[in-house]
């Protein structure tokens, strides 16, 4: 098990929550940090990150914060498994656009 915590104040643990669970990160994590089956913190302390503006740091923390909130009913049983993973999927699929857009790429 690995803890990532910020040392920054404006690189918060939620923004690195977010950009490290978004499918570009993981992927570029995959195909120039590491490729085997086992990230390790070292891994992560080469990703490169952007420090976000207050607009675009409201955003991750929106996103995290979404997600938090389905996770938190699903575990208190007040929606289901499968309406949480419909959730966040949905969540998800913002995150990695997101993502996308704050690294100035696009979907290939």
């Amino acid at each position: 098990s690995m803890t990532l915590l910020s040392l920054m104040p404006l690189i918060t643990d939620k923004y690195l929550t977010c950009v490290v669970n978004s499918d570009y990160i993981f992927q570029y994590l995959r195909d120039f940090i590491n490729d085997s089956v086992n990230l390790q913190i070292n891994d992560v302390r080469q990703l490169p990150v952007i420090i976000p503006s207050k607009e675009q740091l409201e955003q991750f923390h929106r996103i995290f914060n979404d997600a938090y909130t389905i996770k938190l009913m699903q575990f208190a049983g007040e929606i289901s498994v499968k309406l949480a993973e419909s959730k966040l999927s949905k969540i998800q699929e913002e995150l990695d656009n997101y993502v996308l857009e704050y690294y100035g790429l696009t979907k290939s």
